[in-house]
């Protein structure tokens, strides 16, 4: 039986994040902001901002309302935290069966995202 040799630590992703975009905050906003990211389950106050402001810039592109809009923003963090897993999911030590669940859950929020868009 062969060896399955691998580096470890996280795998590559095909997209990353490789743009720094620094943004100033006073103490109190930045309170406010690690709150309500806490608040909405994010696990990164960057991650909250850019996902946000993204739904924004979608919202006022497709004519969400701003509950929508929210919605949108959280199912787009589950899916980004649920690609992550499937990055997890395909080193080889993890069974199959958690690649299938977790890729089938990305498909299902992406598509309550999108039938929330079209509303």
């Amino acid at each position: 039986m062969e060896k399955v040799r691998t580096k470890g630590g996280r795998p590559k992703k095909d997209n990353p994040r490789t743009i720094i975009s620094e943004v100033y905050l006073t103490p109190e906003e930045a309170a406010e902001l690690r709150g309500a990211a806490k608040k909405f389950g994010y696990a990164y106050l960057s991650q909250f901002l850019r996902l946000t402001a993204l739904a924004l810039i979608k919202q006022k592109g497709i004519g969400l309302d701003a509950k929508s809009a929210a919605i949108s923003a959280y199912l787009s963090a589950l899916a980004s935290d649920i690609n992550s897993l499937n990055d997890l999911c395909s080193h080889p030590s993890m069974p199959s069966a958690a690649f299938v669940l977790s890729d089938s859950a990305r498909r299902k929020i992406i598509k309550l995202n999108e039938t929330i868009q079209k509303q």
